[in-house]
């Protein structure tokens, strides 16, 4: 034991070591310069990035000024559109992902992600994503969380995941509102309105788009503003509401005139379509030509297409079948760009499922050679196990026993002792007989036979007390033998209680080694954090991994207790895995109170079904020893 207690000792010691040495690095502060980096980044990121060109570079020894300022850097050139390379974030990422909260390892992740999306690592970019999403959840950086959340969109619909995109941005929309930014609210119900529209639910679109221009309106964000009615025109166009529009365009028009507001090809080319629409082919053909001039050639080609497109639609009507022609025949070129671009993505994204297949191939290969370990090493888990039960029990009869040796022992002793006391007193009471004798024979030394009887009596008297004596020492002698006897007895009971306690340590330690393999498994694994509640499809495979692990785990509870519930099932195997309350309760999405009211009740359930419960037995004891 005093092995132990040193191991347990030093284990202490290191952990509180840890802890200070983690406590002394998050009480680390930054220096001046890159607090006032961090403070102005949203609002200001150019300035924040003439500051941290400023200041001089941090020495890699110190590793969390170092790392901050790769981070800073890296936030405020992205924040800024300029070209960067991975360098900087490689810097950042291991340190925050080691040492730093949880708003710094998002920050880290979530700038990992967007680089690698810039070199078209869309896999990787996805996975950093949603890492740094589970991150900002534990914070209250809802700038960041919304930005986090845009990415995860855009992710999602540039693969075609379309419903998960509407999740991705409606939580993106949550966050914006949180954080009180306005621009990020309109770019959130611009997103929104973008996937919606994907899905072909062009009425939500529709509501969003307004929603975006209604925000940019009361804020006199122009800019956006003009992005938002452009792209509602678009929508309009699609459904062809005539009346709508001609009011949208018109906004547009005014709003670009007054505010001297400069269009993109996209924005020409959807004025010149509703222009189209409209019947008003001047127009369309002057802004379709326009939106040639601004595009560069050869880039943007589904544009130039449509540009073309509208702009042979528009000759052929007029009759100007040379100028409609040579649309025919632009279109056609881009036409042909457009369909190689498509083949390439399709080349890309089938290469990419390829990729993912045998991504999907090797993790199941992987997979049958970890359920083999597992279950080898499980069947080794199980053979222990059953040794050392055996063990425990033949030790628990030698133990109760040698008690009940002890107590029988304790009980002669007792009654001997006593048969001593009873002895004693009455060798006291013939003592003073035996005096009172002496003196009536002294008297009575005349009178012949009542001399002799007194005399004999006073015999017996004697006789009789060294009867007792003789009696009493005898007695003694036994006692000593018993002492001995209880003495050796107790120093066996020590050693066997010493060994049980040295066999419950190792059943503890086959429970550990149970757990660490438990930890493999990821259907069990990743319920502890877990910080989101179980989905009701998620508890067959769950229970179906409790059974293989635990030999029929719910499937032996239910024969022990016929009328338990389907929830109730669901509450034993949280136990089983040693789920704390708190944990239970975030699973179940219940409160704390509940999970005790409903361990109170599976008890009470239990008590009636198996007919008795050992007293100081809990709930909890009794599953993980069941």
């Amino acid at each position: 034991m005093k092995l132990y207690h040193i191991i347990y000792i030093t284990i202490f010691l290191y952990l509180l070591s840890a802890c200070t040495n983690q406590e002394k690095q998050d009480s680390a502060t930054l220096s001046p310069k890159l607090q006032q980096a961090e403070t102005i980044m949203y609002q200001a990121p150019d300035s924040a990035l003439r500051i941290l060109q400023s200041m001089a570079v941090p020495p890699a020894s110190d590793s969390l000024q170092y790392a901050t300022w790769a981070l800073f850097t890296t936030q405020a050139k992205y924040k800024l559109f300029m070209k960067q390379s991975d360098s900087l974030i490689n810097i950042a990422y291991p340190y925050f992902l080691r040492h730093g909260d949880a708003q710094r390892k998002a920050l880290a992740l979530y700038y990992k992600a967007v680089l690698c999306k810039e070199h078209n690592q869309i896999e990787e970019a996805q996975k950093f994503c949603l890492e740094a999403a589970k991150e900002v959840e534990k914070t209250t950086d809802y700038q960041l969380a919304h930005l986090i959340y845009v990415e995860i969109a855009d992710t999602y619909a540039y693969r075609g995941l379309y419903d998960y995109a509407l999740i991705a941005a409606q939580k993106a929309y949550t966050y914006a509102q949180k954080s009180n930014n306005i621009h990020y609210k309109i770019s959130s119900l611009i997103s929104l309105a973008r996937i919606s529209d994907k899905q072909t639910q062009r009425q939500k679109a529709i509501e969003y788009y307004k929603l975006a221009i209604k925000f940019a309106k009361e804020s006199k964000l122009y800019s956006p503003l003009s992005g938002a009615v452009t792209e509602l025109i678009g929508v309009y166009c699609a459904l062809q509401d005539y009346d709508a529009i001609k009011h949208y365009t018109e906004l547009y028009i005014n709003l670009k005139n007054k505010y001297n507001l400069i269009m993109d090809g996209s924005q020409y080319a959807v004025i010149g379509e509703a222009y189209q629409l409209l019947n008003q082919s001047d127009s369309a053909y002057y802004y379709l030509e326009k939106g040639l001039e601004v595009i560069p050639i050869y880039t943007n080609v589904y544009i130039k297409r449509t540009l073309y497109n509208h702009l042979y639609d528009i000759a052929f009507d007029r009759q100007d079948y040379k100028k409609a022609a040579i649309y025919a025949h632009q279109s056609l070129i881009y036409n042909d760009s457009v369909a190689q671009i498509d083949k390439s993505n399709l080349l890309i994204e089938m290469q990419e499922k390829y990729n993912q297949q045998q991504l999907i191939i090797e993790k199941n290969e992987l997979k049958i050679k970890n359920d083999q370990l597992i279950r080898n090493a499980l069947i080794g888990l199980l053979i222990a196990m059953c040794f050392i039960a055996f063990l425990i029990y033949i030790y628990q009869k030698k133990l109760r026993k040698r008690d009940k040796q002890i107590q029988e022992a304790k009980d002669e002793a007792n009654q001997k002792s006593q048969q001593i006391k009873e002895n004693e007193l009455a060798i006291s009471r013939n003592q003073k007989r035996m005096k009172e004798l002496m003196e009536q024979i002294e008297a009575n030394k005349g009178i012949q036979e009542e001399w002799e009887e007194q005399k004999h009596i006073l015999a017996d008297i004697r006789k009789q007390n060294e009867d007792l004596e003789q009696k009493n020492r005898d007695l003694l002698k036994g006692i000593q033998d018993l002492t001995g006897t209880l003495d050796a007895q107790s120093h066996d009971l020590e050693r066997l209680k010493n060994l049980l306690e040295e066999n419950s340590y190792l059943h503890e330690r086959e429970w550990v080694l149970f757990h660490q393999l438990m930890k493999q498994d990821p259907t069990l694994n990743k319920l502890k954090g877990t910080s989101r509640a179980i989905k009701e499809k998620e508890w067959p495979d769950i229970m179906k991994a409790m059974n293989g692990y635990l030999d029929n785990f719910t499937q032996r509870i239910g024969k022990a207790v016929p009328s338990i519930t389907q929830n109730e099932l669901h509450l034993c195997c949280l136990i089983k895995l040693r789920c704390s309350t708190a944990d239970i309760a975030t699973l179940l999405s219940i409160e704390a109170n509940s999970v005790y009211r409903r361990k109170t009740r599976l008890k009470e359930r239990i008590t009636q079904e198996t007919g008795n419960w050992e007293p100081n037995m809990t709930l909890d004891l009794w599953i993980w020893n069941f």
